[in-house]
């Protein structure tokens, strides 16, 4: 009688014997029968044993193995009920995220460079930056020395480890201890050309086997523009102090009356004609990028100190916390002051909010 065993796990592995096409936990033979060859799966990480029994002399053999495993962390782009080892790779399932760093808000109130390039202007990348995320990697059951390797595109991904609140960025192939993994922060440095252009592996490797873990991941961006320098009414491209605290857009309140009905523009919640319109600050919606990036909702929650427009094409419309712009992006927006106070905007989209200071979301850890 061939008899699997499983030592601190109530869960079996599976054995396998060729031409069986099913798993069993017990299985006699015949002497005659012998050798025979099995093949073992594993279930459960940990040391089990593999035990041989031969009937009526109670003679036993046993070997022990060990079951491995590699596991990178990273939240779901989609919610889906495929079990996370299938979902991280599978081509029917849109993988993982990342958000592109492309704000200014950190180190403190920002420098006046693009966060992604903080490490290369100053030296300075904080794990204090809200993009910048937490992505845990595991090797089961460890214990092992230089035997983890993790690899990405370093061009689209910055991972770094961290040392008291200060993050030093690694290199895609380096080699880790599972006896001691650090813990790894991502970051995003290049927006996806399309859905699933990259991923993130991790090897574990024990005694000649290796575990391989593999996620299909999406930088992505969400990106409103404004005038932050105050040089133009919408800049051409993306203004790498946006988001710093000295560089606000400039909104004007809008307390005149631009169409003579002897009440403040800023208080009747619409657009009073075309001067009224151009008195407005605006900001720029773009399309939420990648390209091929799967429908979604795209809501912008104003403070209650503004008030923010859109056109449709034909008229200009209020946007309330319920407006999805996804359909019109991209989309231009107007916005008009309600009392003098800085202002802030959220931009969330999908199901989850990301709270941002004037432009894109900050990721906040959250799923996009």
């Amino acid at each position: 009688m061939i008899q699997q065993t499983a030592e601190k796990c109530s869960v079996p592995d599976g054995l396998w014997r060729c031409g069986c096409g099913g798993v069993f936990v017990t299985e006699r033979y015949f002497v005659s029968q012998l050798p025979k060859t099995l093949w073992i799966e594993g279930k459960t990480t940990g040391v089990k044993t593999l035990t041989a029994t031969h009937v009526p002399s109670d003679a036993k053999d046993l070997v022990r193995y060990t079951v491995i495993e590699a596991d990178v962390n990273l939240p779901f782009f989609d919610n889906t009920n495929i079990v996370d080892e299938i979902e991280e790779y599978s081509a029917h399932c849109l993988g993982t995220y990342v958000v592109l760093n492309d704000d200014d808000d950190s180190p403190a109130d920002g420098n006046l460079n693009w966060d992604f390039e903080d490490e290369v202007t100053n030296g300075v990348k904080t794990a204090a930056d809200a993009r910048i995320v937490s992505r845990p990697v595991t090797a089961a059951p460890g214990g092992g020395s230089n035997d983890v390797t993790l690899t990405w595109n370093e061009g689209k991904l910055a991972v770094y480890t961290n040392g008291g609140g200060l993050l030093c960025r690694v290199g895609s192939g380096n080699q880790y201890s599972s006896s001691g993994l650090p813990g790894f922060f991502a970051e995003g440095r290049q927006v996806s050309t399309s859905m699933k252009d990259f991923e993130v592996a991790a090897q574990y490797s024990r005694g000649g086997v290796v575990s391989d873990d593999r996620l299909k991941v999406t930088v992505v961006r969400v990106n409103l523009e404004g005038d932050s320098k105050g040089t133009s009414a919408i800049p051409q491209g993306n203004d790498e102090v946006e988001g710093s605290k000295w560089f606000p857009i400039h909104v004007f309140y809008n307390d005149n009356d631009s169409n003579g009905d002897e009440v403040p523009d800023n208080r009747n919640q619409v657009v009073d004609g075309a001067a009224d319109w151009a008195e407005m600050a605006p900001i720029h919606f773009d399309k939420v990028k990648p390209d091929n990036i799967p429908s979604g909702t795209v809501t912008v929650v104003a403070s209650t100190n503004m008030n923010l427009f859109y056109w449709d094409g034909t008229n200009s419309c209020l946007i309330t916390p319920e407006t999805n712009l996804w359909p019109m992006l991209p989309v231009e927006l107007r916005a008009e002051g309600l009392s003098p106070t800085p202002l802030n905007e959220e931009i969330p989209y999908g199901a989850k909010t990301q709270q941002g200071r004037n432009r894109d979301w900050d990721g906040s850890g959250k799923p996009f």
